[in-house]
């Protein structure tokens, strides 16, 4: 889809004031469980002992349901599982659903995609990706992370490849 590339939170109505009517209709929509082979559908709850259980690095997805972008993204990060298999383990989490949760991680972009490495956050990447450029993203953080000399902060990657 050219020139959309996902939706900041804070323009969704609903979304920070949990007393909206709408923002509680969004809520209840949820894909089903293991809708997308080998990603893991979490809740806010789940969360951070999913990523406990994690012996090396786990990839994140916090999305919603009715973002096309975001539907996009979970195709994406399905067909990733694979090739990361032994490595990586995906999970995705219903941001609209799990509000905490996301504010906890500093979410406010959907889709974001967030890499991390013993419950550390190494990488992160807002807005929808290419699946060849996710994967070489994703490839050049696992690198990075296993090179704790050269380690800096987290990179953020925006909308457009512009870092942060």
């Amino acid at each position: 889809m050219p020139g959309y590339t996902g939706t900041h939170l804070a323009l969704i109505p609903g979304m920070r004031a949990r007393t909206n009517a709408t923002g509680a209709a969004q809520s209840s929509l949820h894909r089903a469980p293991g809708e997308t082979s080998g990603v893991a559908r979490l809740s806010g709850s789940e969360l951070e002992a999913w990523l406990a259980r994690q012996q090396e690095f786990a990839l994140v997805l916090f999305d919603t349901p009715w973002s096309a972008a975001c539907r996009l993204e979970l195709e994406v990060l399905g067909r990733l599982v694979s090739h990361f298999e032994g490595r990586v383990r995906v999970g995705a989490l219903d941001a609209s659903a799990s509000q905490d949760a996301a504010d906890r991680f500093g979410v406010s972009w959907v889709p974001t995609i967030v890499l991390f490495a013993a419950r550390r956050e190494v990488a992160r990447w807002e807005g929808a990706r290419a699946l060849s450029d996710l994967t070489i993203e994703i490839q050049t953080a696992l690198m990075r992370a296993n090179a704790p000399e050269q380690a800096t902060s987290p990179p953020r990657t925006r909308p457009g490849g512009a870092r942060s």
